[in-house]
């Protein structure tokens, strides 16, 4: 348990250590700081550096991100249906002579919607 206390300060000063380092200060920062927490935890290093210890290092980019606008647009296709059917049933018979409403329009009640020839 001593040990833990000893390691727990080296890793949280481990990030502001690598703070504005090259990669290759960075490695050999994390290297060494690796190197002491395997001597408090009583481990002999194997192998060059930390390498030893982690089986290998791996390197990293690093990319610093830019905040900027982006337009997200997508056309996409498709069908629609209506929700809402409104059936016309006929109340007289004969020939129509105009329709009087555009098609897809509003209309109300007591609006005339075509015109019937009046001979038939």
């Amino acid at each position: 348990m001593l040990k833990l206390f000893k390691i727990v300060p080296a890793l949280l000063a481990l990030p502001l250590l690598l703070t504005g380092c090259e990669t290759e200060e960075i490695v050999a920062q994390a290297e060494g700081v690796l190197a002491k927490v395997g001597q408090m935890l009583g481990k002999k290093q194997a192998g060059p550096g930390a390498a030893g210890m982690m089986g290998r290092v791996t390197r990293v980019t690093l990319v610093e991100m830019v905040p900027q606008k982006a337009d997200i647009e997508r056309e996409l296709t498709g069908r629609t249906k209506a929700y809402r059917w409104a059936e016309v049933r006929p109340e007289v018979g004969g020939i129509l002579k105009e329709r009087c409403f555009t098609e897809g329009a509003m209309v109300k009640e007591g609006d005339v919607l075509y015109r019937v020839e009046p001979a038939t």
